[in-house]
C-alpha cells in the first residue's frame, strides 16, 4: 500500500480507483485505507468512485484476513461498480466484496461470463452506462469519508 500512496501523492490527485481480481482487492484496501485516513485526519480523501472487476474483499491487518460484511458492515461509502461474471468460479469472492460497499450506490453488472474481463460490444456498451451512472452519483460527492463508521 506504501507504493501506491506515494504514487497517489506524486502523481494525483485521483478521482477513483479500478481493479481486475487481485487488483480489485488491492484496490478496495487502499479505498478503505483512505477513507479510514480521511475520517482520522478530517482532510477528504480525492477518492470519489471505484470500478471492481471480478474482484475480491479488502484485506485488513489485524487480525490479518479480509473485511467482510457480516463484520464490519458497508466500509466503502463512495459510488462502486461491481463488474461480475455468473459462471465465475470466484463469484464468492466478488460479492463479498460488494457486500463491504454502500448498498444505495454499489452497482452490479453481470457480464453473465468467468473470471474475465468483458470484451463483447454490446456487452462493454452496456457496461460503459453503467460506469457513468455510478460516476454521476459520485460527481457530487467530497470523498465519502464523512460516512465511514
Amino acid at each position: 500500500m506504501y507504493q501506491l500512496r506515494n504514487t497517489m501523492i506524486k502523481e494525483g490527485p485521483f478521482e477513483g480507483v479500478i481493479g481486475y481480481s487481485e487488483g480489485a482487492a488491492i484496490g478496495a484496501t487502499l479505498l478503505v485505507e483512505e477513507l479510514q485516513r480521511a475520517k482520522k485526519t478530517g482532510v477528504p480523501s480525492t477518492l470519489k468512485c471505484a470500478i471492481f472487476i471480478a474482484g475480491a474483499p479488502p484485506l485488513r491487518t489485524d487480525p490479518p484476513g479480509f473485511y467482510l460484511s457480516d463484520e464490519v458492515g458497508e466500509i466503502i461509502c463512495v459510488p462502486t461498480c461491481h463488474v461480475i461474471g455468473v459462471s465465475d468460479p470466484y463469484l464468492n469472492c466478488a460479492l463479498a466484496l460488494h457486500g463491504v460497499c454502500d448498498s444505495d450506490t454499489a452497482m452490479l453488472f453481470d457480464h453473465g461470463w468467468g473470471h474475465t474481463i468483458p470484451r463483447d460490444a454490446d456487452i462493454v456498451k452496456d457496461l460503459s452506462i453503467t460506469i457513468r451512472e455510478m460516476i454521476g452519483l459520485a460527481e457530487g460527492l467530497e470523498g465519502g469519508a464523512e460516512e465511514l463508521d
